[in-house]
């Protein structure tokens, strides 16, 4: 108690700023949307048959079965397939949750936006700066690169919560519209 009263200060500065990095970090947080699609394989004949090989009325996978679902999996999070996957997106600027023209902000929120706006541009600003001190010139990747990581980060696939058979793709988005498109397509 003696060596928490003694430093006193610096245990109430570091609690401070313990608090206002959540609120700040909680604050800039955007919100994610998730949309998910659960996707069936169907199994090439060559593994049907297989399984109706096993006597006795065993239902259980084969390994052949499991190794065609982690195949399609795999799949899902490919980079060259995830690259064709943008590419069939279509193309909307409008969608997104845009402001509501019929309801006024308030005071706080009119803030929230300003304090958003500065910290964004900060962080952009500082980013670009590291980016272009430390970033050499035969490291670089193109702009459709960095979507496709983007989207590689913010998917989710995960096999046989339902069924041994069924596959769960979860996509994570700031716009609900563009995260169902992403997984639909």
């Amino acid at each position: 108690l003696r060596v928490l009263l003694r430093y006193r200060f610096t245990v109430f500065a570091v609690a401070v700023f313990v608090i206002l990095g959540g609120y700040l970090r909680t604050v800039t947080q955007p919100s994610l949307y998730e949309a998910t699609a659960r996707l069936a394989v169907r199994f090439t004949s060559e593994a049907m048959a297989l399984s109706s090989i096993r006597e006795g009325g065993n239902y259980f996978r084969t390994p052949l079965l499991e190794e065609e679902v982690k195949a399609h999996m795999v799949q899902l999070s490919d980079p060259q397939f995830i690259n064709q996957v943008l590419e069939a997106l279509p193309i909307d600027k409008s969608s997104g949750p845009g402001p509501n023209p019929t309801l006024q902000p308030t005071a706080t929120e009119r803030f929230r936006t300003q304090f958003l706006e500065m910290y964004y541009g900060i962080r952009k600003s500082a980013v670009a700066f590291f980016d272009a001190v430390l970033m050499t010139g035969d490291k670089l990747i193109s702009e459709r690169e960095q979507q496709v990581m983007q989207v590689i980060n913010r998917l989710e696939v995960t096999s046989g919560t339902e069924a041994s058979h069924i596959i769960t793709a979860s996509f994570q988005s700031m716009d609900p519209i563009s995260a169902a498109k992403m997984v639909n397509t």
